[in-house]
């Protein structure tokens, strides 16, 4: 392993990861968030709309359909909730691979947070080697699409995306589809941008009551097709084949 664990203070271990940046990632997105959907511009001046306002459309019948089965109320309140959830987490998760995450941030969380970030801790502890990057924005010029990705890592000694969601309650496979098209992108992206192979992605589901989270780490390859046949139906400019 490139990282070693150390002890701050008091009873819980830090660890300490190796960081390394790769060439072809030193840039910075524009965000923008018209009407229309959230677009990042480009360093060239390229308007490209974001990798999950694009993977989202697979679930828009599904969510619409909720929505008028609870009611406006209850669906506003449960999407504040979740986003409030994942966006801690995702912090925690951020400040844990960048070496700035302290004991007394731990002690500090609020008991939700705690326990979703303990269930991934364990996780990255065992299995991140290496980071390369976190919250790292990515564009294609050839999917003509944009975003940032959780992180950019070495995964058991292979290059790989990592993205953290939560969840209320277990999902079935055939539900996250949509977050397999949206790290298969931006695999492609770190590709085209570093002329480098992601072959894999890890989706990380902290789940709300459960003692483990939900893991899966996909082959890039698996979902290029899939992804291939959304982007046409988006309009955005695809290749006949994807190569990952």
């Amino acid at each position: 392993f490139s990282h070693c664990r150390i002890r701050l203070s008091g009873k819980v271990p830090i660890l300490i990861f190796q960081h390394e940046v790769l060439e072809g990632l030193q840039y910075e997105l524009i965000q923008e968030n018209p009407s229309t959907g959230r677009v990042y511009r480009t360093p060239h001046g390229a308007r490209y709309p974001s990798v999950s306002s694009v993977t989202g459309r697979l679930n828009q019948d599904a969510i619409q359909q909720w929505r008028r089965r609870v009611g406006p109320a209850e669906a506003n309140r449960v999407s504040s909730t979740s986003s409030a959830r994942g966006n801690k987490l995702h912090k925690v998760c951020e400040n844990y691979l960048n070496n700035t995450l302290s004991e007394m941030d731990v002690f500090g969380m609020d008991s939700m947070t705690t326990s979703l970030f303990n269930q991934l801790r364990p996780i990255l502890d065992q299995r991140v080697t290496k980071v390369h990057g976190t919250e790292v924005p990515l564009y294609s010029d050839t999917l003509q699409l944009a975003g940032t990705c959780d992180a950019l890592v070495m995964w058991e000694g292979v290059l790989t995306v990592i993205d953290y969601k939560t969840a209320g309650k277990p999902k079935k496979r055939e539900w996250i589809k949509n977050y397999f098209l949206q790290s298969t992108a931006y695999c492609l992206m770190v590709n085209e941008r570093t002329g480098l192979r992601v072959p894999q992605f890890a989706i990380c589901i902290a789940i709300e009551g459960q003692k483990d989270p939900a893991i899966y780490c996909e082959k890039t390859k698996d979902h290029l097709h899939d992804l291939h046949d959304l982007l046409v139906d988006y309009g955005t400019f695809a290749p006949k084949t994807l190569a990952g």
